[in-house]
C-alpha cells in the first residue's frame, strides 16, 4: 500500500509532534526507508508549497528527493 503526505501533516509533524532535534531516527530513519520504499509519496504541489516555507524542513525534503 502507498500512502500521500500533505504539506499540513509535514509542518505539524516537523514542529509540533515530531521535531527533528528530537526525532531524527524518525525523520532520517523511518520516513526516509518508506519514501525509498515507495511507500509514502509526496504530491509536487507539496513539495512547492514546502519550498515557499524555504526552513530545515523544506531543506530536509529536498534532501531526500
Amino acid at each position: 500500500m502507498t500512502y500521500s503526505i500533505d504539506t499540513n501533516a509535514c509542518i505539524d509533524a516537523w514542529r509540533e509532534f515530531y521535531p527533528y532535534s528530537v526525532f531524527p531516527k524518525v525523520w532520517d530513519g523511518w520516513l526516509v526507508a518508506l519514501f525509498t520504499d515507495g511507500k509514502l509519496i509526496m504530491s509536487r504541489s507539496v513539495f512547492e508549497e514546502l519550498e515557499v516555507g524555504g526552513d530545515d524542513l523544506f531543506k530536509w525534503v529536498k534532501n531526500i528527493s
